[in-house]
């Protein structure tokens, strides 16, 4: 998808049909967040996401990933 482990989180959340509550101080971090509605997650890939957080499953992605930021997803 091209986008952030957050935004794809935030939009897993919005395709579970809740209601998200991502916190920042950061402007752009809250544009960021406010443009994770412009893409969809395919079924696929919900489903994938949703065995895995049944099951509590998360990884860590660190810094040495090459990313330029650190989330749990």
């Amino acid at each position: 998808y091209g986008k952030t482990a957050s935004k794809v989180a935030l939009k897993w959340i919005l395709q579970q049909g809740c209601v998200p509550l991502p916190g920042t101080q950061n402007s752009a971090h809250l544009k960021q967040n406010l443009s994770s509605s412009n893409f969809t997650l395919s079924e696929t890939d919900m489903d994938a996401i949703n065995v895995r957080a049944r099951n509590g499953e998360r990884e860590r992605v660190m810094a040495v990933a090459g990313l330029g930021f650190t989330d749990e997803f």
